[in-house]
């Protein structure tokens, strides 16, 4: 029973060793002398154990000190009641009784008070495990363990994994998020898109047609241009109301709100500009080419912002393809615009054809780009209005044609309708690009809203599993931990039929309740066995009661319980042996009642027996208790008187002699009295050589005394 602290482990050795001394004394019946000296050592050692365990509780703080000192007072009080108890009563049981509270105590001191103890404070193997410096992994397992309950850690092993998953699901559904917010605005974009190029399609027609009916002196296109003008009011409003509902839209980017707002300016310049045109004159030609240029291409620029809104780069591409097109569609209109002002013209301008010049290289440069940005599905839309040498070719060679007529009027009206059917032709294609981008962004704002909502559903499910997945885990390790630890303290409560009937696997909680049912079994078959050893304990001490109840029968004479002739020679060679070794006195006295037969024939043997039994216990109450009363024969007696000499014995031998004198015995009414004549010898080694010749010398003082009349005592040396 080590506790790990060498100096306690040694005190508590002793103290068994003591315990154990007590408890051989107390079974071998040893003198009352040497169990007193035996208590008086134990309560010597456990008191100087008590005051080192106590300095070391002190020295170490320990928590428990108070009440484990209460517990060292309260058994050193014991002490004196175990020894009491056990020399008042003087009974087997009693005796017993006290070995097994102090094994009791002993085991409960040990294994319960100071092992808490040294585990709390004093292990050894704590302190050596400190020096040695753990790794930093196991310094953290072990603060987990010591800070962190069982069910705390379950937790946090079930929602680490969710937090992540959390995170990285926020991350994909921020993400989301935005696409889907870039593609809201692109699609919104899309309409606006689509608006510009119905309203800069407009005002290109009837910047063309302002252009020809100036040229034409205000005789051609006065109807047209009127038309063209309610047209191209009915598309400003329609732009501007698309703008006003995309600006109250939430989850703006400021670029495309700055965009917004700076189209509502040019819309307003341009209706201001247009209300103050009616009638220009001829001089106002460039001035008023000039400014619809201006108010187209502000128009316009606002397709460069769309590119910068974050998304695709196929995004970007198609936005890019769009607003190519619509830059050719609008140097096309200038073209058409230039070409009504030259073929107006008896000699051309040099101005008016450099310009015309740069609008064919800005369309070469503008068909590079789109070639680069759009798709094959878009190259095939646009064919050949799209081929850089098919276009200027073709534009070259009308331009050329129309120049060598004479009819002025017929050819710009010629060219004028040329050049518009193929601006048509590019809002045709504008249109169609831009509804099948509305088409994609339609898609793409589906497949966002179905992956966000796939995302959300996934996450859920992982979330719902997760939570699960913490329940059955807490479950599935703290509650068979918990009965198992609900048994364990059945068993230390002394209940050891508890059995767990759950099944578990074979892991560490499996083992755990291995060990638990091997423990209960264990401890189940130590207390049957204890039983058992018990048990035979008891038939063994029965059958020693018997034995020495037989050995006190056969040793005892039958009627009076005095010791018999067998015995009392045993006893006799005993006590010769101590008095020859110890130098101790040793006397000897021979009794007979005096006409004994008279009793017998005067009253009867039943009447002789009751005055035998009577004379019996007369001797007895006369002696000492070291003293030893022996029948001999029919009424003779003999009393072993060890340590007493010749004239001790002589004066105890006068006592019993006037006790039986005055000793009156009453049976049936009748009053019977005695007399007993007695020799008193001493034993004497240089006297005696056997114990007959001893018992002989004391038989003849015995002669003597009846040979003078009976009732005396005579003492020979």
């Amino acid at each position: 029973m080590s506790v790990g602290i060498e100096a306690i482990d040694k005190d508590h050795e002793k103290i068994l060793s003591i315990i154990s001394r007590i408890i051989e004394a107390i079974d071998n019946n040893h003198a009352r002398s040497i169990i007193e000296d035996l208590f008086d050592d134990l309560e010597r050692f456990t008191s100087s154990h008590f005051k080192r365990e106590e300095d070391l509780m002190q020295a170490t703080n320990y928590a428990g000190f108070e009440q484990h000192k209460k517990g060292h007072q309260a058994f050193i009080a014991q002490l004196p009641q175990f020894k009491e108890q056990l020399f008042n009563n003087n009974s087997d049981k009693s005796a017993e009784e006290i070995s097994q509270r102090l094994y009791d105590w002993v085991i409960n001191h040990v294994v319960g008070s100071d092992l808490d103890f040294a585990q709390a404070s004093c292990n050894p193997q704590s302190q050596a495990a400190q020096k040695s410096r753990p790794s930093l992994f196991a310094r953290t397992s072990s603060w987990f363990s010591y800070r962190i309950k069982l069910s705390m850690r379950v937790f946090f092993i079930a929602v680490l994994p969710i937090a992540g998953m959390l995170m990285l699901s926020f991350i994909i559904l921020k993400d989301n998020y935005l696409q889907y917010k870039n593609m809201q605005l692109l699609s919104e974009s899309i309409h606006t898109a689509a608006q510009v190029n119905s309203l800069t399609h407009s005002l290109q027609v009837e910047r063309g047609l302002s252009m020809g009916f100036v040229s034409s002196n205000y005789q051609q296109f006065s109807r047209e241009l009127a038309e063209r003008r309610k047209t191209t009011d009915i598309e400003i409003q329609a732009l501007l109301s698309q703008l006003n509902y995309q600006a109250n839209l939430p989850g703006g980017q400021t670029r495309w709100l700055n965009f917004i707002q700076k189209t509502k300016g040019d819309i307003s310049r341009l209706k201001k500009y247009r209300s103050e045109l009616e009638y220009p004159s001829i001089e106002d030609l460039d001035q008023m080419f000039s400014s619809y240029t201006q108010q187209i291409g502000r128009l316009l620029s606002g397709a460069n912002d769309l590119v910068h809104l974050e998304m695709d780069s196929q995004y970007t591409n198609d936005i890019t393809t769009i607003d190519t097109i619509l830059n050719l569609k609008e140097m096309m209109g200038q073209e058409r615009a230039l070409g009504t002002i030259l073929l107006g013209e008896d000699i051309p301008n040099s101005h008016s054809s450099q310009e015309m010049l740069i609008l064919l290289g800005r369309q070469l440069d503008a068909l590079r780009v789109f070639n680069y940005s759009a798709t094959d599905q878009q190259k095939k839309i646009c064919a050949a209005l799209c081929n850089e040498s098919s276009l200027n070719a073709a534009a070259t060679e009308l331009f050329t044609e129309l120049m060598s007529l004479h009819n002025s009027s017929q050819a710009r009206q010629q060219w004028f309708m040329t050049m518009t059917a193929k601006m048509d032709s590019f809002k045709l294609i504008a249109d169609q690009i831009i509804n099948e981008l509305g088409i994609k962004t339609n898609r793409k704002l589906t497949d966002l809203r179905l992956k966000y909502h796939s995302i959300l559903a996934i996450l859920s499910s992982i979330i719902l599993l997760n939570i699960l997945l913490f329940f059955f885990l807490n479950h599935s390790i703290i509650t068979p931990i918990r009965r198992i630890t609900h048994a364990l303290m059945q068993i230390a409560l002394g209940q050891k039929t508890l059995q767990i009937y759950s099944r578990f696997a074979d892991d560490e909680i499996g083992s755990m309740y291995s060990a638990y049912e091997m423990l209960r079994r264990k401890l189940v078959q130590a207390d049957l066995s204890k039983n058992v050893i018990n048990f035979q304990r008891k038939s063994l001490r029965t059958r020693k009661q018997e034995s020495d109840h037989y050995k006190e029968l056969a040793s005892k004479d039958t009627l009076t319980g005095a010791i018999n002739r067998r015995e009392f020679n045993k006893v006799i060679e005993q006590e010769i042996l101590y008095a020859q070794q110890g130098d101790h006195a040793l006397s000897i006295m021979s009794l007979d009642i005096d006409h004994f037969k008279n009793v017998n024939d005067t009253y009867g043997h039943g009447v002789g027996d009751v005055a035998l039994i009577n004379f019996y216990t007369i001797c007895c109450e006369n002696v000492r208790a070291s003293d030893a009363v022996a029948r001999i024969g029919g009424e003779e007696f003999v009393i072993l008187m060890p340590g007493m000499d010749v004239k001790q014995a002589a004066i105890l031998a006068e006592r019993v002699r006037k006790a039986v004198e005055e000793k009156e015995i009453v049976i049936d009414d009748q009053v019977i009295t005695l007399t007993v004549s007695i020799g008193v010898a001493q034993w004497s080694p240089n006297q005696f050589n056997k114990t007959d010749e001893f018992l002989a010398f004391a038989d003849k003082a015995l002669y003597e005394s009846k040979n003078r009349g009976r009732n005396c005592v005579v003492v020979k040396s």
